[in-house]
This record gives C-alpha cells, sequence and structure tokens, in this order.
C-alpha cells in the first residue's frame, strides 16, 4: 500500500496490482499510476503471466479515461470473460468453454498506450468490453488485465480523426441534487416561544454591593484577621424605559446575520419583542410604563439573542438542484475502414456502424434491434431531425434517479433547435417498474430544464416497438404515438 507514490519520478518495476482506493480527479494522475505498472521486472518477458502483467481493478477514474480516449468503442458480449490488453495491442479475451480466442492485434508502444492516433485503424479496437446496462452497478464493472510490451515497436500510420463536417457540440444539462440548509425566517418562531423565554425575566435584577467585615482577634498570643460577612447592600443602577427595552430588544433580532432587513422580517420582530415582554410580565398599562435595571436589559437581550440562534439552529436541511454542463461528444473517435455501414450490411448487437448522414459520431453501436437501430434509422433518414447522438453507459450524460443513474439512448436536435432525449424500450419492459422510475425521472427532469431556461428546450420521448412500428418511420409520426410530456 503506497499514498502518492505511484506517480511520475519514482522507477518501480514490480507493481502487479493496481487497486485504486480513492478518486483520481487529474487524468493525468490516472495515467500516471497506471504507468507505474506497466513497466517489467526483469526488462524482459519472462512468460509468466503473473509477472509479465499487471492487474487493474476496474475504476471509475480509468473507466473515464479509457472511454474518453475512445478505447472502449466497442461493447461486444463476451459472457464471464476478461479483457486483456497488451502495451503492443494485442488485445485478447478469456471467452467461455468452447469458444475460439480471438486474434491479437498489434498497436503502439506503451507511452502512446491512450492515444487513438496511436491506433492502428486497420487493426481494429484496442480495447473490448461487454454490453452494460441502463444502470451502472457495480457488478457490471470489467477487469482489465493490462500488458507491457517488451519493447517499442515503429508507429503504425495513423488513420485520420473523424469528426462530422458541420455537427454541433451539445451541451447535456446534468442534474445534481444538492442538501441546503433552508433559509431562515423570523415567522418560523412562535408567539408561545417568545413568552416563554421572556418569563424568565420578569423579576427585576439588583446590583448588590457585598460587604465583609475584618476583625482582628488574638488567638494564643498571636493576632488573627477574622471575615466577618455583613448585610449586603442594593447599589442604584441606570435605568430606563420600556420602550427603551423594546428598542434594545428588536435590535438583538435584527442583528442576526440569518435575519434579513425585510418588512416582513422586522414586523416579526416587534411581534417577537411583544411576546417576550409579555412572558416578563408587561401586561398592563402600569407595568409598561415601569422602568428596567440595567442587568435586567441586558440579561434579556441575551434571552432573546438566545431564543432567535436556537431557532436558527433548528432549521431543516432541503434539496435543491444545480444544472452541470456536460459537453457532447467529448471527442472525435477513429474510425474502422471495415466497420459495417449503416445502410449497406445487417445488424449485429453491440458493433459500430458507420455511414450515418446526421449522426454527430461518425460510428455507434446498439443493443437492440427493434428499439435503438429503429430509432437511429428513423432520426438519421427524417428531415425533422438534423442531428442526433447514441449515448453510453460509459460517459457522463445520464439523469439521476432515486436508485441510480439513468442513461437514455439517444439525443436529438430537432431543425426548430429542441433537444430531445430519446429512449427506446421493448414491449416487454415497457411496464417494468424500473422502467417506469426512470420515465419519471426523466419527464421530471426535462420540465425542470425547460423552467430552468439557460439550457433551451429539453423534452424527453419514450418509445415502444409499438410506438416505433406506428411512427412508420416518420419523427412526428413518433411524437403523436408517444405524445411525449
Amino acid at each position: 500500500m503506497s499514498v502518492n507514490m505511484l506517480r511520475e519520478g519514482w522507477d518501480v518495476k514490480n507493481i502487479a496490482v493496481i487497486v485504486a482506493l480513492r478518486k483520481l480527479a487529474s487524468q493525468t494522475l490516472t495515467e500516471q499510476i497506471l504507468g507505474r505498472g506497466l513497466r517489467l521486472p526483469f526488462g524482459q518477458r519472462t512468460g509468466v503471466p503473473m509477472v509479465d502483467q499487471v492487474d487493474l481493478v476496474a475504476h471509475d477514474s480509468y473507466q473515464a479515461l479509457l472511454s474518453q480516449k475512445d478505447v472502449l468503442r466497442r461493447r461486444l458480449q463476451l459472457p464471464a470473460a476478461q479483457t486483456a490488453v497488451d502495451a503492443q495491442g494485442a488485445a485478447t479475451t478469456t471467452p467461455p468453454a468452447g469458444t475460439s480466442s480471438p486474434v491479437p492485434r498489434p498497436v503502439a508502444d506503451p507511452e502512446s498506450l491512450f492515444d487513438p492516433l496511436a491506433v492502428d485503424p486497420n487493426q481494429g479496437d484496442l480495447f473490448t468490453m461487454a454490453a452494460e446496462p441502463d444502470e451502472d452497478p457495480v457488478e457490471a464493472t470489467p477487469v482489465l488485465v493490462l500488458q507491457e510490451s517488451q519493447q517499442r515497436q515503429a508507429v503504425p500510420t495513423p488513420g485520420p480523426r473523424v469528426r462530422i463536417e458541420g455537427a454541433p457540440r451539445i451541451v447535456f444539462p446534468r442534474q445534481e441534487a444538492k442538501l441546503v440548509t433552508a433559509q431562515f425566517s423570523l415567522s418560523d418562531v412562535h408567539d408561545g416561544d417568545a413568552e416563554a423565554a421572556g418569563a424568565r425575566f420578569i423579576r427585576e435584577v439588583p446590583t448588590l454591593i457585598f460587604r465583609d467585615a475584618l476583625d482582628a482577634r488574638r488567638r494564643n498570643g498571636d493576632v488573627a484577621i477574622v471575615v466577618d460577612p455583613q448585610k449586603s447592600e442594593e447599589a442604584q443602577q441606570e435605568v430606563a424605559s420600556l420602550d427603551t427595552v423594546r428598542e434594545e430588544l428588536t435590535q438583538a433580532i435584527m442583528r442576526q446575520p440569518e435575519v434579513t432587513a425585510e418588512r416582513r422580517e422586522k414586523t416579526a420582530a416587534r411581534r417577537l419583542v411583544t411576546a417576550f415582554l409579555r412572558g416578563a410580565g408587561v401586561t398592563s398599562t402600569e407595568q409598561a410604563a415601569a422602568e428596567w435595571g440595567q442587568h435586567r436589559r441586558q440579561q434579556a437581550v441575551e434571552g432573546i439573542r438566545q431564543l432567535i440562534r436556537t431557532a436558527i439552529g433548528n432549521r431543516q436541511q432541503e434539496r435543491t438542484y444545480v444544472l452541470t454542463p456536460v459537453p457532447l461528444p467529448l471527442e472525435p473517435v477513429l474510425v474502422d475502414p471495415a466497420a459495417p455501414h449503416a445502410y449497406e450490411d445487417d445488424y449485429r448487437k453491440g458493433v459500430h456502424f458507420q455511414g450515418w448522414k446526421k449522426n454527430i459520431m461518425p460510428t455507434a453501436s446498439f443493443d437492440a434491434k427493434s428499439t435503438e437501430w429503429a430509432l437511429a434509422q428513423l432520426l438519421d433518414r427524417d428531415e425533422e431531425i438534423t442531428w442526433w447522438l447514441r449515448v453510453y453507459t460509459t460517459g457522463q450524460a445520464f439523469i439521476h434517479t432515486d436508485t441510480g443513474r439513468y442513461f437514455p439512448d439517444f439525443i436529438a436536435i430537432d431543425k426548430h433547435g429542441t433537444h430531445w432525449v430519446i429512449e427506446g424500450k421493448s414491449d416487454a419492459d415497457a411496464r417494468d417498474t424500473s422502467v417506469l422510475t426512470k420515465k419519471a425521472a426523466a419527464e421530471r427532469w426535462s420540465r425542470f430544464i425547460r423552467d430552468d431556461e439557460q439550457f433551451g428546450a429539453w423534452r424527453y420521448v419514450f418509445a415502444t416497438e409499438t410506438h416505433i412500428k406506428q411512427a412508420a418511420g416518420s419523427w412526428n409520426g413518433l411524437l403523436t404515438s408517444t405524445d411525449p410530456q
């Protein structure tokens, strides 16, 4: 176990397993820590996997890093498979029994491990991972095994960094909940509490002069000084009218930092002072004309101040929401020239397709033909839609629910500038409790964003297989069948 050791400047070569036990906010720090593990203990491969490889227990920071660098472009369904990634680029998986192993593919040296430009576009993806569900449970987190190359190899000629010309950058407004202390108001303080607090000051507090007599007495030939307490005398003290007392009590309330100088609060302060004095015995005209001594006034001021401070300290916490802008997509990607074409090849689950017309990214993959794939075809063809973007569970565009994070399927922009968050679900799953919970959270989220106005108009579409069939390839038909709120 080490603290802040796996960074630059420490040439350690015997790291076998990396388990990060804290968040790694810095991408550079994430790369540095991983780089410390990509060292061969003996300077060359030994043929013993436990010596030649570093095991990286999956961590959000590493997943985010790999996602940003687009090394997780493809999500293949590999039951119970682990992904072994060689820093030379030899990406292999441990398949289930009875299946054949994929062919290793070479890429660049370990220092270019996270650089998409260092990947040979003809060799496919650098990493392969299993498809993930809408939610991101910890149980679905894969384990990556990273191996270091024995020596540097020539970097192949990279393909172009592709970004669709004219494609916009979507700013997704992610809603974050935050607990804050409720704003204080004097209206929250009941008259009865103020009256009870004032009852402590119903009596005048005298100022006493304590008198001691010193007497000299002989004892065994010595003289002793003996203290003899005498009757105390009440000293005269400054007195003030009740109007002055009222003013001092009111000022003690209004001086509290949490009390605003609004008319409503000033009125409430006078109400509380009246109740406080009523508890202190000021109930008749004769009592109202009486004067209060200095000590009584001072103690009363402290008493009403403590009343207000207690009420301020008892405020409840309330939930508020802030919006975090998330730019999408994070960065351009490389296109594999051998990737299937969206309009020329048959659908394959989890495989990236190219050839889209309105996709902000050059490729996209899908987990269901009757929903996600069908929606992508509709969005790409309809003239009402100008751009669309596939949303993946490895990204940062999600909606918070009571049970976790919800990743919708698409974001689309229509010709009027409205952003549409779109979810496709099979008829069989459409009534599932967890699905309905996500749907309700997304509808609340879209209303919140529209009311906030700073991110423009955002709406949510929940489309089942039946809705998609009824739309018959038309965006307006899909809106009619789904009736989004």
